[in-house]
């Protein structure tokens, strides 16, 4: 349990010294948030925590380091965001604990009006 708060405070760490702020859901397995933290221009340190429900039951966590390619085109006025990052993923379990390196790549769209909840 020490190592997953430790984990956790590691991960969280790097969140409260850069400026901007997004929050996120992960739905599936596992099941969590994620929360960002960067410059909204070209990198964002992001970090999740996540719980798995099915058997064996696991703490699952990871920091990453996202580098953004913004394009936007006359189609649409929304704006589109690929990127790449590195990462480290951590897992604990009740019977054992993994750590790994991820390599994050994606698309991210951008709405011209927020959604407002």
């Amino acid at each position: 349990m020490k190592m997953v708060i430790s984990w956790l405070g590691f991960c969280l760490l790097p969140l409260t010294i850069a400026s901007g702020f997004e929050i996120g859901a992960i739905f599936g397995e596992p099941t969590g948030i994620s929360l960002g933290l960067g410059p909204a221009d070209e990198s964002i340190m992001v970090a999740a925590v996540a719980w798995s429900f099915e058997k064996p039951r696991a703490f699952h966590s990871h920091l990453d380091y996202l580098h953004h390619w913004r394009t936007s085109g006359p189609i649409t006025p929304s704006l589109t965001a690929y990127y790449l990052g590195l990462g480290v993923r951590f897992k604990a379990s009740e019977t054992k604990s993994r750590i790994g390196i991820r390599l994050p790549l994606g698309v991210e769209t951008y709405k011209p009006k927020p959604l407002v909840v």
